[in-house]
């Protein structure tokens, strides 16, 4: 499990993750974090890619906001 954030999140993005985070951790999931450059359709696209690089990609992502969401899955 992996979630992808902007650097420096809203507050509500931030409590979006920090939840998240939570509830996964109770189930006993661990959760890796990667920060984008930025909050944009872009950076969204920039994390998928290096996600998708990695020798052990991730079974899941959680992006904080939609843009990024969608850049992953682009």
């Amino acid at each position: 499990m992996t979630i992808v954030t902007e650097p420096s999140c809203a507050y509500d993005s931030q409590e979006r993750v920090r939840g998240f985070t939570e509830r996964i951790h109770q189930g006993g999931i661990f959760v890796a974090l990667v920060e984008a450059r930025r909050s944009d359709l872009a950076a969204g696209v920039e994390a998928g890619r290096r996600l998708l690089s990695q020798p052990n990609r991730p079974t899941a992502v959680f992006a904080s906001n939609e843009l990024l969401a969608i850049g992953v899955m682009g």
